[in-house]
């Protein structure tokens, strides 16, 4: 049994979080704890009164916790029986350490991860038909379904499924309109489907699967342009 724990708590600009609960053997093991296995949780918060309120996405009944947010720190209040808060755990802001491209990897997989589990995202879907590539005549059906907040109407995740084969569906994950994640289907050298994952920061994959790098920036510049026209045709309504 771990005697010993780091918890580490990411938070959003697009007010979600995310939080580590790492397992440890031996307080020397606090300086290197990113190494070890740890219990995930995340989910959103907001403000309430002199408090943050933090909610656990992915349970049927929300938990809150609630916080107090300053510069270089993050406190922890809970309510005792008589209604009031009392002071708990503190957290104290981490030293930039250099991180390593399988660190943002893991960070952008958490937020994927709840924003599937997301219960307030709203979503509405669209038909549409195009042609089909260079080397296959006909047109194809497209179900393009967006995912956002309604009260922002910020977009956080595009899903494009062909009508005629919904197996080959991609997916589009932004971060305060920043693309962060793309699932997509693409041609390999034989003309085969094969379905590629990219972790993307500052426009930029942070993998780098069996494709042509071409492929990649197709990618990465379509799901920019939807972007773009989706806040242009938000701003108009």
């Amino acid at each position: 049994m771990k005697k010993y724990s780091v918890s580490e708590i990411t938070i959003f600009s697009d007010s979600t979080y995310v939080q580590k609960f790492h397992k440890l053997d031996d307080k020397g093991q606090r300086n290197n704890y990113k190494h070890f296995d740890y219990n995930l949780t995340g989910g959103k918060f907001k403000k309430k009164g002199d408090f943050y309120a933090f909610s656990q996405i992915g349970t049927d009944s929300l938990l809150d916790d609630h916080f107090r947010i300053k510069k270089e720190k993050l406190t922890y209040y809970y309510q005792k029986g008589n209604g009031r808060f009392k002071k708990g755990a503190v957290f104290k802001e981490v030293e930039n350490q250099p991180q390593r491209p399988i660190d943002y990897i893991r960070e952008i997989f958490d937020y994927v991860y709840y924003r599937y589990l997301d219960k307030d995202l709203v979503s509405e879907s669209k038909t549409v038909e195009i042609k089909y590539g260079d080397y296959i005549s006909g047109r194809i059906n497209l179900k393009i379904t967006e995912f956002f907040y309604p009260d922002t109407k910020e977009l956080v995740r595009l899903k494009i499924a062909s009508g005629d084969y919904p197996e080959y569906t991609d997916n589009y994950f932004y971060n305060n309109g920043e693309l962060v994640f793309a699932e997509s289907w693409i041609d390999n050298e034989k003309y085969n489907g094969e379905k590629v994952k990219l972790f993307i920061r500052d426009g930029k994959p942070l993998n780098k699967p069996k494709a042509k790098k071409k492929i990649f920036q197709q990618i990465i510049e379509s799901a920019n342009n939807y972007m773009m026209d989706y806040r242009k045709a938000s701003s108009q309504e």
